[in-house]
């Protein structure tokens, strides 16, 4: 009788870690977060926290960009803080949400004259 439940327990192990395999080994997409200085003025130290992910540029000249890979595991939401190379003032935007998935996306944060803002999200094709 033991050894019909061991095994009854072992075959059911068995069964849900078979099941569950396709679940733990799935990676999640790759989301890209794009950030353009748009403003006529260099931007220094900025941060990206994404959930407890942090991504860092220590300068952004005037028309440039950076891009960062983000992969989250469940929705998070961001926030961006960064200096103006002529300011110790540091400013903070919050707004950016980054979904689990399915679908990748490309997130991009044009930063404008004044410290404005504009978020769109974009449906990244991968190759």
């Amino acid at each position: 009788m033991k050894k019909l439940l061991l095994l009854t327990l072992v075959i059911l192990a068995a069964w849900t870690a078979w099941k569950q395999v396709p679940r733990i080994l799935e990676r999640p997409p790759e989301h890209e977060l794009v950030v353009e200085n748009q403003s006529h003025e260099a931007i220094e130290r900025l941060r990206i926290m994404v959930g407890s992910q942090t991504f860092v540029k220590e300068l952004l000249g005037s028309g440039e960009d950076a891009s960062f890979t983000v992969r989250v595991h469940r929705d998070q939401r961001f926030e961006m803080t960064w200096q103006w190379a002529s300011s110790n003032v540091e400013t903070v935007w919050q707004g950016g949400h980054i979904t689990q998935g399915p679908i990748a996306q490309r997130h991009v944060l044009s930063v404008l004259e004044g410290g404005g803002v504009i978020h769109h999200v974009e449906r990244r094709f991968l190759e």
